[in-house]
């Protein structure tokens, strides 16, 4: 009930883990930027979700709603550092900004951001930017509460590619068992 979570962001949260344990890759992404617009404000949101052939599966919506990835500007050096240090990035254009960030209009242009990487086990499943509205900061805060939900997608991706690797054993020792008309077992000594 909300009276047992009166906390905005812990009733998102904890429907967004109840929800995922159903869910697969595509729709996965569709409820957690749902998650994520219910609890923070953004301008752009932004998932880039490597799947295991290589190729990326971006979602991308805006404070309108969802819409396709090309239509939005995000920031690619913030993207691009977060994935390849695999640390979550709270970024804006004050004083103390990392000067590691190389300074492109679309980085210029913006009051805030947020990064977090998609990581289990050091293996990168990909990232989630946000960028916030030109009226608004965001916080430390805010920021934790982006790392909870990515942990969260994150071990709900890792669990479903670790069940897939195990049933395609299993399959192919199913389908070298039915097709033997006899068996031999080798023993040692």
């Amino acid at each position: 009930s909300q009276s047992a979570l009166p906390n905005v962001r812990l009733r998102v949260l904890y429907e967004l883990v109840a929800r995922i344990t159903y869910l697969d890759g595509d729709h996965l992404l569709d409820v957690t930027g749902q998650a994520i617009a219910e609890s923070l404000p953004f301008s752009v949101l932004y998932i880039v979700l490597e799947r295991e052939n290589g190729s990326p599966t971006l979602f991308a919506r805006t404070s309108e709603g969802p819409c396709p990835p090309g239509n939005v500007a995000v920031s690619r050096s913030l993207i691009n550092k977060c994935r390849n240090e695999g640390v979550a990035i709270l970024a804006g254009n004050g004083a103390d900004q990392d000067p590691s960030l190389d300074r492109t209009a679309v980085f210029q242009s913006l009051k805030s951001a947020m990064c977090v990487p998609l990581l289990s086990h050091g293996k990168s499943f990909g990232v989630v930017y946000a960028s916030s509205p030109s009226e608004s900061v965001y916080s430390r805060e805010d920021l934790q509460f982006l790392i909870l939900v990515a942990s969260n997608v994150v071990h709900k991706l890792s669990a479903t590619r670790a069940i897939q690797v195990v049933q395609g054993e299993k399959e192919k020792l199913e389908t070298i068992l039915g097709s033997l008309q006899e068996g031999v077992v080798l023993l040692d000594e």
